[in-house]
């Protein structure tokens, strides 16, 4: 399995690349790398996904749901989802001298899952990691931030016997800040996988650089309607000048005004939401995301 992560194509060219530090056996390395650039993504994201997973729930009459986390890396989304915790944890946590001055990984390890064990929310999804970093989604899943690791690059081969049992009955593929590492073909692989008359949610947090036409006109087809929130969020600032550059004519490519926004030095997002037609129709996505 390799170290980094699939082709980035989707992304656009100029995109910074932190490959060298996100499959390591300790996430601190890259939170401190981030941590200049406010990566705010998983955070963002967490905060519409959480509102969208309970009335779903509650729908389905259910206290929790299981999800699949595309690019779940170190557990960023998983953690915010199934915790109470403030804005600005993710950082605050990996570089806290109190964990740093543990002793070794196991020390760290201990550390975090005693932190998380503490902040657990009341709705506690069963969450499944898909990525094709081994190292990271080991760290995930033994700090307890995930049920499952499937280490699989779901653009390249199908999904491995055990990920395709676990898509079947999967009420929600969520990602927050991957999409463009991934495209169409994993989640129309993991669609595809669910049971007869199952369709799971998707959630997307994609960056405004990512082109995600083929990704929507593909979920048209499996008979989803795709909505975008109408704000867009602060994904990260740019690593550097030639980043943004590379962004901002792309977006000009795309047609896309940026109005103000990329222009501050950020990387911007929008929400995707997409689900079945039926049950898009029957809560408007207005009702549910009010501030969206």
């Amino acid at each position: 399995m390799n170290s980094g992560r699939p082709d980035t194509s989707l992304w656009g060219p100029g995109k910074a690349m932190f490959d060298d530090v996100y499959n390591l056996s300790d996430p601190a390395a890259y939170w401190q790398r981030l941590a200049p650039l406010d990566y705010q993504t998983p955070e963002i994201a967490a905060g519409f996904y959480r509102s969208l997973l309970g009335s779903l729930a509650v729908a389905r009459g259910r206290g929790s749901l299981k999800l699949i986390d595309l690019c779940s890396g170190y557990g960023a989304l998983p953690m915010m989802l199934n915790h109470d915790l403030q804005p600005g944890t993710l950082h605050r946590l990996y570089t806290d001298p109190k964990r740093a001055a543990q002793p070794d990984d196991a020390g760290r390890i201990a550390y975090d899952r005693n932190m998380l064990q503490r902040r657990k929310a009341a709705a506690q999804h069963r969450i499944a990691g898909v990525d094709v970093a081994e190292n990271a989604l080991r760290y995930s899943r033994t700090v307890g931030l995930i049920e499952r690791a499937f280490v699989e690059d779901l653009e390249n081969n199908a999904p491995s016997a055990e990920l395709a049992r676990w898509a079947a009955d999967t009420d929600v593929i969520v990602e927050a800040g991957g999409m463009g590492y991934v495209g169409e073909a994993t989640i129309s692989k993991l669609i595809s996988a669910a049971e007869d008359g199952r369709k799971p949610w998707v959630l997307s947090m994609p960056v405004r650089t990512v082109d995600t036409s083929r990704l929507e006109e593909m979920l048209a087809d499996h008979g989803y309607a795709v909505e975008h929130s109408s704000k867009t969020f602060r994904h990260r600032r740019f690593h550097d000048q030639s980043e943004q550059t590379a962004a901002l004519d792309r977006l000009a490519d795309f047609g896309i005004d940026t109005g103000g926004a990329e222009i501050d030095g950020f990387y911007r997002a929008r929400l995707l939401v997409a689900r079945p037609t039926a049950e898009a129709a029957a809560w408007p996505i207005q009702a549910l995301l009010p501030a969206a």
